[in-house]
């Protein structure tokens, strides 16, 4: 023992008892007894993780080693002689304890152990478990010792306990997943609220008491009975998907994880698992598997699949599987592309919708009809044994659209054109087929469209002598090998020139001239028709000017410049005029926007703003080719119009014709009465012009008065005719 530790020892113990008399005592005696009290005095005082101390019968802390001082705060020297109900024991339990105490160091008798929580010096409570004996002393007096276990350990770890039940509780009652616990039968022993309502229950209970037959929680039976094999069999089963029924019929999908608990000697307990909704999953799978064979606009097979079902036919053709004839038809709508520059893309994909439904009326039991895309329809015919099966569903196809489309109050007279390439032989890739189709198409819309046309070998070169025009008339834009020409508009009552429509020509260096009605569908294709026509209207509005400022006379003339559909649809249309015209010094009501009847008529509210934008400016606006579209005349009223042309059918032999004459009358009236004048077109013979006159018709154009001129002719003219007023 060290010299520290004797010191202590010395402090740590108040012998509040008398010496023994050595005579009383054998001198050998007394120092065996005396070296075993240090003995174990010793190892009560170092013993590191039991607290004892010892109390006289007054109370008094006669005894305190260091397990005591690191459970209490207290040091022997600050303890040793005080009271035990000044130093450990909470005021709270001072009347009850102290009573308590004097009984059973009096008494002598067994002092209960148990739970206590007593004072430490800084004021906390600590837990103990304490336990009590009283001894006499060598004089006889009773001594209470005390052995207090430190309980806070214990308590923390209870704490930890608690708090990691409640925390797992928590992730039971909260997680995002169904957990739950299932007997042998299948039936549930606990659900957590997410499973509860997921299934559409009211609570836990309810479930267990309702679902009985487990089995028809399950859409298909027999995914149940793979499910209870698997478990059966492997103990767990690990991502099972299935489609289970809720509490109100509805249904849903899930994935289900179960493992089997067994106990010590391997029985089972019960099954555990998670179970979690993949519905969103499995509907955007169904979803992706749609959108990648169906065309999300109509619901009609898309490019991709009727794609993948040429090629199928053509390589069990080539493995000698099929010697079925076949035909694939490409649909094109004619004229479609003025609906969705006019109308927008809303309307015209009603309109799509509206001809898909028309197209699918017609379809054989084995036909395959899809949308490549935009306005283009292509048909698979399987089984066509003669080439008049093939035109008798082309000729479907072409009657299904005799009737006007109507979408919302608007109306359509929607045509179009088929190309109709036969399986044969030489095809080895689906794009061949789809290439011929395509060509005859193309043939069908050249010959005025509403029709069909069989693909032919000649077409080949056709298609490449019409890329190689689209390719030149790049370049002849690029390099001013275009020119406009112009084709005086007359006045008929005075045989005046009224003004002139700016007419575009091409003089190509090796084919001569160029028919727009050639080259302007290929420009509307490519896009090169919105530089084509800034390019038209620069150049009609300087020559204007510049004959304003050679012939002072020449002051009231007009000029009559064609807008195409895609131009109206530029934001920056009339801002782009206005500063031609400033830059021009040309008046605004000088310029004639010559409109097709289709594209007047579809305008959509943002056509008519601009039309009303260029009405602030001067501009005069023109229907062009009246009589020939296909839309509703109610919206007329709404237009502001200046000018409306009588299209050239009804004037060809409108001396002879009644009929004719009835319909250039009513257009006349029609004009008049919106405040507008008219000009009739493709004027050839004088008793033509007699007979517009005589029905009011004030102006009029032709080769009866001048086919297009150049510029330098239109000078001679301009001296011969005289200028209307």
């Amino acid at each position: 023992m060290s010299a520290k530790a004797s010191a202590k020892s010395s402090v740590a113990q108040l012998d509040v008892a008398q010496p023994i008399q050595l005579s009383e005592l054998d001198a050998r005696t007394l120092a065996l007894l005396q070296e075993s009290e240090g003995r174990f005095r010793r190892l009560f005082e170092e013993i590191p993780n039991i607290p004892v101390q010892g109390y006289d019968h007054h109370r008094r802390v006669i005894f305190w080693n260091h397990a005591s001082e690191s459970l209490y705060g207290y040091t022997a020297e600050e303890v040793l002689g005080q009271l035990i109900e000044d130093i450990i024991i909470p005021d709270s339990l001072r009347d009850q304890m102290v009573p308590l105490i004097d009984s059973w160091i009096a008494g002598g008798a067994t002092i209960p152990s148990g739970e206590i929580q007593l004072r430490h010096k800084d004021g906390s409570l600590v837990p103990v478990f304490s336990s009590h004996v009283v001894l006499n002393n060598t004089q006889g007096q009773p001594e209470m010792y005390c052995v207090d276990l430190d309980l806070r350990d214990r308590q923390k770890a209870e704490q930890a306990l608690r708090a990691s039940e409640e925390k797992y509780r928590g992730i039971f009652e909260k997680i995002t997943q169904g957990l739950f616990q299932i007997d042998a039968t299948g039936r549930y022993i606990s659900a957590n609220p997410f499973l509860v309502n997921l299934l559409g229950y009211e609570s836990a209970d309810i479930l267990k008491a309702r679902l009985t037959q487990p089995q028809q929680l399950y859409v298909d039976k027999e995914r149940y009975k793979e499910l209870q094999i698997q478990l059966n069999t492997q103990g767990a089963v690990r991502d099972f998907e299935s489609q289970i029924y809720r509490q109100d019929g509805s249904t849903l999908w899930v994935r289900e994880t179960q493992t089997a608990v067994r106990d010590s000697h391997g029985d089972l307990l019960y099954y555990e698992g998670r179970l979690e909704d993949v519905t969103l999953r499995r509907q955007a799978e169904e979803r992706l598997r749609y959108d990648a064979i169906y065309d999300k606009l109509t619901g009609l097979y898309n490019r991709a699949y009727l794609t993948e079902k040429l090629a199928q036919i053509l390589v069990a053709e080539t493995r000698s599987e099929q010697d079925e004839s076949w035909a694939v038809l490409f649909v094109d709508l004619d004229r479609f592309k003025v609906i969705n520059d006019s109308l927008g893309h809303i309307v015209g994909d009603q309109v799509l919708c509206a001809v898909a439904q028309r197209f699918q009326g017609v379809l054989r039991l084995h036909d395959v009809l899809a949308r490549f895309g935009g306005d283009e329809f292509v048909l698979l015919l399987r089984g066509v044994n003669k080439q008049q099966d093939a035109v008798q569903v082309a000729t479907r196809l072409l009657a299904s659209l005799q009737k006007p489309v109507s979408v919302g109050d608007q109306t359509f007279s929607v045509k179009t054109s088929v190309g109709i390439a036969f399986g044969k032989p030489g095809y080895q890739e689906a794009t061949e087929v789809l290439r011929d189709a395509d060509l005859a198409m193309y043939q069908a819309k050249a010959q005025g469209g509403s029709c069909y046309r069989f693909f032919e070998q000649d077409m080949h070169p056709r298609a490449l002598e019409r890329l190689q025009l689209e390719h030149e008339l790049k370049f002849a834009l690029e390099h001013h090998q275009l020119q406009l020409v112009y084709q005086p508009i007359m006045d008929l009552a005075t045989g005046q020139v009224g003004g002139f429509e700016a007419l575009l020509r091409w003089q190509h260096p090796e084919r001569g001239w160029i028919s727009p009605t050639t080259f302007i569908p290929i420009a509307e294709e490519t896009g090169l028709i919105q530089p084509l026509s800034w390019w038209v209207f620069q150049a009609a509005i300087n020559q204007l000017q510049a004959w304003r400022s050679q012939l002072p006379q020449a002051e009231k003339l007009t000029m009559n410049v064609n807008l195409s559909a895609m131009q109206l649809k530029q934001e920056n249309l009339v801002s782009y005029l206005a500063g031609m015209l400033q830059a021009a010094k040309l008046p605004g009501d000088r310029l004639k926007l010559e409109v097709t009847e289709t594209s007047f008529l579809e305008a959509s509210e943002f056509n008519i703003q601009i039309f009303q934008e260029l009405k602030q400016l001067g501009v005069g606006l023109c229907i062009d080719d009246f009589g020939t579209g296909y839309s509703s005349l109610s919206r007329l009223h709404q237009l502001p119009l200046d000018v409306l042309k009588i299209d050239r059918s009804f004037v060809d032999g409108v001396e002879h014709d009644a009929r004719k004459q009835a319909i250039a009358q009513s257009i006349v009236m029609l004009a008049h009465g919106l405040g507008a004048k008219v000009v009739a077109e493709g004027i050839e013979t004088l008793e033509q012009q007699q007979i517009l006159q005589q029905l009011s018709c004030e102006f009029g154009q032709g080769y009866w008065f001048s086919r297009p001129l150049t510029p330098e002719q239109v000078d001679s003219l301009l001296n011969q005719h005289g200028f209307a007023a």
